[in-house]
């Protein structure tokens, strides 16, 4: 137990101004007192991250094992380090490419129109 309150005397500044430390150690503190009844002492055990007797379920708690379907599909899809492009970068270049290709075409549709236009003669007028 006199990990964690040594643990909060320790935070750094930046923690304790954006971070979600000194929480996190306060529940799980208080989840430690809870498992033992309020029996603890400076050396009552602390369970393991993984051993299942902490606050969290393992896994972070994202409500099932592998976290659902948009979990899944980021996974899959999304980069698998820092140095990977963006998804989100790949589809605006890719919609970028797209509107130019579409620009071009129909460039040359309207010149492949004007000039047809400038060689056909014009269609005969109204008869009086």
């Amino acid at each position: 137990m006199h990990c964690y309150r040594e643990a909060l005397k320790e935070i750094p500044e930046d923690q304790l101004i954006y971070g979600t430390l000194r929480d996190d150690l306060n529940r799980a503190l208080q989840a430690t007192i809870r498992k033992h009844n309020g029996n603890v002492g400076p050396n009552t055990p602390v369970p393991p991250l993984g051993g299942g007797g902490g606050p969290f379920p393992p896994g972070g708690g994202g409500g099932g094992k592998g976290g659902g379907f948009f979990h899944w599909l980021a996974g899959k899809l999304g980069p698998s380090t820092a140095d990977t492009i963006p998804i989100p970068l790949l589809v605006l270049g890719g919609l970028a490419l797209m509107l130019m290709l579409a620009a071009a075409v129909s460039f040359f549709a309207r010149r492949v129109q004007a000039r047809r236009a400038a060689t056909d003669p014009p269609p005969p007028g109204p008869t009086f």
